[in-house]
């Protein structure tokens, strides 16, 4: 028979369905009939072709259990068709009947597309447990695919009215800055002995939470004291670094630099909640930065679970770096996406992004400029996010209307210089003494 293209499950309401085929009618009776006791919409066929009819026609069918021999068509005939047919449009899942012997009748192909045997006579506790896996695998599948499909529709409408913005809303305001066509090769040495002797050291801020102000986090990052060259700004360093392919070194550095700050109040460093590193993305490094962290959980006695791992979004991150943050996650630690909004490709990639937090700069978050657009942009970034199981965070809050517009569209974690200033090592210990105060404060009164 001619097969017609099958919709894919449009109706998100719809539970999986269940169709029984088999000629024995006295035992195609007694399935539907249990299966129906626990609860499930079940479908009866006596032969392939009504069976291949009902599956064209109601879309909720989204397991077959069939009998391997009948009549005109055999359930190998069937099972095929069912796969070559919903492979690429429909969850599905075949439980396929045999008596004894007829299980040799399948190919080794389609073996390996069946999870379930059963063999007649079986028990119907074994039934129930073959339909109850499968209903899930389906429920699961059905659910992630209409759920991608939404969220694909969400995010290319996002896209485009981001793109009709007469300014990018993610990017902080551009500075002048030196080219960097000034440098060339011979700059390696010189920017590896800067990471190395000092040129970098690390600040401290407070992440806070946007509900109550609770401290979240302290974040550590790069500050550039003595620049290689006088025009050249951080970010443009920082940039240097991945293009001299010295992010190891660099991560390595700033892992040995935090441990040291650390050790100013090592008595103290159980009161930081969380500890947000910012590294930079490793190309061609497997386990370096899992590594670094495992170093860095151990010999500052924090639990993994305590640390936060930065790192700037960005088209550099390949798969050695997404598997790296795969496995941080695996071990407790959390991954945050920094910057993240300032590519075209960002919130296509969100999705497929392991991440627990994302970081956006609000310096052109203004009440006064904010029109219905921004306002429902803002909106559907924290919708999003939050679908995604990632909390957001506004970074460079400097401004108390910065701030309202940040609150107002749900974000969860509040940085910047309105939140709390910056600090050097010194500085990290007073925070951390000051912390101390609060919860002694809170527990004791």
């Amino acid at each position: 028979m001619s097969v017609s293209p099958v919709p894919v499950f449009a109706d998100s309401t719809i539970v999986p369905a269940i169709l029984v085929v088999d000629d024995e009618p006295y035992l195609l009776s007694e399935i539907a009939s249990f299966l129906r006791r626990f609860g499930y919409s079940v479908h009866e066929a006596n032969s392939p072709l009504p069976a291949q009819e009902l599956l064209l026609r109601d879309e909720s069918i989204g397991i077959v259990l069939t009998d391997l021999r009948m009549g005109e068509m055999s359930g190998v005939q069937l099972v095929e068709w069912i796969f070559q047919t919903f492979a690429s449009s429909r969850p599905m899942e075949v439980i396929v009947m045999t008596g004894h012997g007829s299980q040799d009748a399948v190919s080794a192909a389609l073996l390996g597309q069946l999870k379930y045997f059963l063999q007649k006579p079986f028990r119907f506790a074994e039934l129930q447990e073959a339909v109850a896996t499968s209903f899930r695998s389906v429920s699961d599948r059905w659910a992630r695919r209409l759920n991608g499909g939404v969220l694909a529709s969400r995010i290319a409408d996002l896209e485009q009215r981001i793109a009709a913005l007469p300014q990018p809303l993610f990017v902080a305001p551009a500075r002048q800055h030196a080219s960097l066509s000034t440098m060339d090769g011979a700059t390696r040495p010189a920017i590896e002995g800067a990471i190395v002797n000092g040129a970098l050291s690390l600040s401290y801020q407070a992440l806070r939470d946007a509900r109550d102000g609770s401290l979240f986090a302290i974040h550590a990052s790069a500050r550039w004291t003595d620049p290689l060259v006088d025009e050249l700004t951080l970010p443009e360093f920082m940039r240097l670094i991945r293009v001299s392919n010295l992010q190891a070194v660099f991560n390595r550095w700033l892992i040995d630099t935090v441990l040291r700050d650390l050790s100013v109040a090592p008595s103290l460093s159980w009161l930081i909640p969380r500890l947000v590193i910012a590294v930079l993305p490793e190309p061609t490094e497997r386990r370096g930065l899992t590594s670094h962290v495992r170093d860095l959980s151990r010999r500052a006695r924090m639990s993994i679970e305590n640390l936060i791992i930065a790192i700037p979004e960005e088209d550099s991150i390949g798969a050695a770096m997404l598997d790296e943050l795969h496995n941080l996650r695996r071990m407790g630690a959390q991954v945050a996406l920094s910057g993240f909004g300032r590519h075209e490709a960002s919130w296509s990639r969100l999705p497929h992004l392991p991440a627990d937090l994302l970081t956006i700069s609000c310096q052109r978050f203004s009440i006064k400029n904010q029109d219905k657009n921004v306002e429902y942009i803002l909106n559907e970034v924290s919708s999003i996010a939050h679908g995604n199981r990632m909390q957001l965070v506004a970074d460079q809050v400097e401004t108390q209307e910065q701030m309202q517009v940040c609150l107002r569209a749900g974000m969860d974690l509040l940085q910047g210089q309105l939140i709390g200033p910056v600090y050097d090592a010194s500085g990290l210990a007073e925070l951390i003494h000051r912390e101390m105060n609060v919860w002694e404060t809170a527990t004791n009164g």
